[in-house]
């Protein structure tokens, strides 16, 4: 599916090293989310959850109109590439008035990687993206292609 910003959230792995989620394992509703979050240098998405009416067996859902994406930044790289990022993230919270939180060390640190939550309540995960997009946009962090 390409949406208004022409990115593909259709997309599938590449290889068992690819950080991109199979299509499949991302609930639809964050999908262009997940997609922004892995433009942003050095940000790495893993986990994510849509919220669900219904969570049945899921393992650790979010309830309906809440959401949040896990992503881990990586130890090795330096800091001013992640912090560059982050901050478009984090600047992005700012404007939801507490219904988007972005919260640090989630757990310990896991392979030399720090790990990073994104969460959301009573908002729309599309907004969120948008938001992202463009002031990552703004900053240089995402190239368009052509």
């Amino acid at each position: 599916m390409k949406t208004t910003l022409g990115i593909d959230t259709n997309h599938e792995t590449t290889g068992d090293d690819d950080p991109r989620l199979y299509r499949k394992t991302i609930d639809k509703n964050i999908r262009l989310l997940v997609s922004v979050l892995s433009m942003l240098p050095e940000i790495i998405p893993y986990e994510s959850c849509g919220g669900h009416k219904n969570p049945g067996k899921r393992l650790n859902p979010e309830s309906e109109g809440s959401f949040r994406v896990a992503f881990f930044t990586r130890f090795n790289v330096p800091e001013d590439r992640i912090r560059r990022s982050i901050s478009v993230i984090q600047n992005t919270t700012f404007e939801y008035g507490g219904k988007l939180i972005l919260i640090k060390d989630v757990f310990p640190p896991i392979n030399n990687s720090r790990v990073w939550q994104l969460e959301g309540e009573e908002i729309n995960p599309d907004s969120v993206a948008l938001k992202i997009y463009k002031k990552a946009e703004e900053r240089g962090l995402i190239k368009k292609e052509g």
